[in-house]
């Protein structure tokens, strides 16, 4: 998984981690579950920080189409 367009935006109470997370193909959780995973390691840092996180899905490349995630299991199911 990677990280972009990350920035921090600072308030009176916390911090807020604004960026895209890269969810690959071959990782089998959904999107809800790795935002909750990082929501939770972010929850877990010294430091008041609140994670608002964009997730982005893996793209296959099938028989000369770009496809995402749930197009393709339908093609290896």
């Amino acid at each position: 998984m990677t990280i972009h367009d990350f920035r921090m935006v600072t308030g009176n109470t916390h911090t807020n981690l604004i960026f895209d997370a890269l969810v690959p193909y071959e990782l089998k959780m959904s999107g809800e579950e790795v935002k909750g995973k990082i929501e939770e390691i972010v929850r877990n840092l010294e430091g008041d920080y609140f994670a608002v996180v964009h997730i982005d899905q893996g793209y296959v490349y099938l028989n000369g189409i770009h496809v995402n995630n749930c197009l393709a299991e339908q093609f290896f199911i």
